[in-house]
């Protein structure tokens, strides 16, 4: 700082005991309304500021995702701080703080305050995309702070370390002075197992709507009375897991008719000689006329056989979607059930899926083929209607129930729909490991009424340059995938695809070479090839680039020529980015033109 001369003499003359003296005791007084103007924010009356705190802090829908959560959380802390009158006013305001609480980061005083704060409000514990992992020291302070506040607890999202799994906790949902009373609980998401007494499950039914069991050693039964669930998934994953016979299931999913989706991974028991369900002994159907969406998944083709024959006993509205994942479909395994079963089965399915269309035009909307490498696990293949159906149709993962729902009735509503004509219901099946005899018996298969009528298809590939063998297996799939497609007149591919795709159908025909005097190419109404994403990027997948777009681009220019030459010409859409055509577009803009090459700019793409 600058100091004139006269205060530099001052501050030199003047005594050691003076110039380092203490501060004084007290701080200046803060000014008061005569000293300083107000602002406006101010002076509001508290009923008035928080009026406009609930309105910035109202949810969206009852089951908010992970970042509007984190939104909500920032902003009653922003609003707490920004003078004394505004953190009176949101600590006298209790539904505030019902977002406030977050196990996994504030220390123990911190969630003891905001849960003080937010009483008698209901609150969640943990989220359905980051639930709250009890391990440790501090599972066990989240815990004993939880033991005053457990009645005010409306969904569970926890995930308990092996040394809470010997627990007992049956005080989180059971009065201690009461035990026939029970919290009111609405959603129960859990991975690990709880020590809880089979009459706590019954007095917990009563109120429960959602559940999720991954990886317990808990069973249920059809007389806890589980009759007001919308929600159920049963995962399991490890060895030592609780699994169900198919039998098993059906009873319990007869007291279920208030569900709307039903998830079962991994969660079918095969015992030897246990023939109660088969091809020639059916079960009765059980009626689940509001069923949305079925999500089931198995690892081995004895448990999918069992599956397989379950899905057709369901009777659901023809509006459910189904979102099935299959083992390795290399039939020459050793597996104990007979491939013309396993075929028939798969037949079942099909018809079942038929059966609610065949008296309406039924069009299919986009095919969805996804080609995904996963390193030493091998490859994994997905044929649908749904484009990425492990996130938009995980309700108990970032889409949620709203998101889902809303999904699907979109799905059924889309602007192209002539009058009469009703959309193929919501179809996606992910094979792992496929090879091509497997591939056309499962995922083709179930897909035939879609593939045979779509007219539009696109293909997205993952594959890792690390494991050049799942190329080379995506290569052989794609005339198997592409063959039923006669129909489609546009097809889709991002910028890898389109070096695989591209590559693969060159020179492909449905005739052999000298069988007929005009081959007909695979996909023969083929007539616009959009190629997405031309920009580079660097990803766990490899490096996309200058090199990789001039091979795509000599690839594009052979298969678009080929075509030309058989008489079954297409045009090429670049759709993204054209930044590597910038400084070509001029002296190429002819020869494109004349290839049936067009580069479409983002915003062209948009109109």
């Amino acid at each position: 700082m600058h100091f004139s001369s006269f205060s530099a003499k001052v501050l030199r003359f003047r005594s050691k005991s003076q110039r380092f003296s203490k501060a004084p005791a007290e701080l200046p007084r803060p000014p008061t309304p005569h000293d300083e103007p107000r602002s406006h924010a101010a002076t509001l009356p508290y009923e008035i500021l928080q009026i406009i705190f609930a309105m910035a802090m109202e949810v969206s829908s009852s089951d908010i995702d992970l970042s509007e959560k984190n939104r909500l959380h920032a902003y009653i802390l922003a609003f707490s701080q920004v003078c004394g009158q505004w953190r009176y006013a949101t600590q006298g305001h209790s539904i505030l703080w019902v977002h406030s609480i977050d196990f996994r980061r504030h220390p123990p005083l911190a969630i003891a305050h905001y849960l003080h704060l937010s009483r008698p409000r209901l609150i969640d514990v943990g989220h359905r995309s980051a639930p709250l992992r009890i391990s440790g020291t501090v599972g066990l302070t989240a815990l004993t702070l939880l033991k005053v506040d457990c009645h005010r607890v409306r969904q569970w999202n926890i995930d308990l370390a092996p040394d809470f799994q010997y627990m007992d906790l049956r005080y989180l949902f059971c009065s201690a002075e009461n035990d026939a009373t029970s919290y009111p609980v609405h959603t129960l998401r859990q991975t690990g197992d709880i020590r809880l007494p089979g009459g706590c499950w019954r007095r917990l039914a009563s109120s429960l709507q959602k559940l999720s069991l991954c990886d317990t050693n808990f069973m249920l039964i059809p007389s806890m009375g589980f009759t007001n669930l919308t929600e159920l998934s049963i995962i399991s994953t490890r060895a030592s897991a609780v699994k169900y016979r198919a039998t098993e299931v059906v009873a319990l999913l007869r007291k279920m008719h208030r569900l709307h989706f039903l998830c079962l991974k991994n969660a079918i028991l095969v015992v030897a000689g246990d023939d109660a369900i088969s091809l020639s002994q059916p079960l009765a159907s059980v009626n689940l006329p509001n069923l949305r969406l079925i999500s089931v998944s198995e690892s081995n083709w004895d448990a999918a056989y069992l599956l397989l024959l379950l899905l057709p006993i369901l009777q659901r509205s023809s509006y459910c979607g189904l979102d099935l994942t299959l083992p390795s479909v290399a039939f020459h395994e050793t597996i104990a059930t007979p491939v013309h079963e396993m075929t028939a089965a798969l037949r079942r399915v099909r018809r079942t899926i038929r059966d609610a269309w065949l008296s309406r035009t039924m069009t299919a909307p986009r095919i969805e083929m996804a080609f995904q490498s996963r390193s030493c696990e091998g490859y994994r293949f997905t044929m649908g209607t749904i484009a990425n159906p492990k996130g938009i149709l995980d309700w108990n993962g970032f889409a949620g129930t709203i998101g889902v729902e809303q999904y699907l009735d979109s799905y059924f509503k889309p602007s192209s729909l002539r009058p009469f004509e009703v959309l193929h219901p919501p179809l996606s099946v992910t094979v792992d490991n496929p090879n091509p005899p497997g591939l056309l018996k499962t995922a083709c298969f179930l897909n035939g009424d879609a593939l045979s009528t779509a007219r539009s298809v696109r293909i997205t590939i993952a594959t890792s340059r690390l494991w050049p063998r799942h190329t080379e297996a995506v290569e052989s799939l794609i005339p198997t995938a592409l063959h039923p497609l006669r129909q489609v007149t546009t097809m889709t591919l991002d910028e890898e695809a389109s070096i695989i795709v591209l590559n693969t159908l060159q020179d492909k025909t449905y005739l052999a070479s000298g069988q007929g005097p005009w081959p007909v190419p695979y996909l023969p109404k083929l007539k616009f090839i959009a190629i997405e994403s031309t920009r580079p990027r660097v990803g766990e997948m490899g490096y996309f680039g200058e090199e990789t777009r001039a091979q795509t681009l000599l690839i594009v220019q052979e298969y678009v020529e080929w075509r030309r030459r058989i008489g079954y010409p297409v045009e090429i859409l670049w759709a993204g980015s054209t930044s590597f055509f910038e400084d070509r577009e001029e002296r190429c803009a002819r020869k494109s033109k004349r290839s049936g090459m067009i580069s479409m700019s983002g915003a062209e793409r948009r109109e």
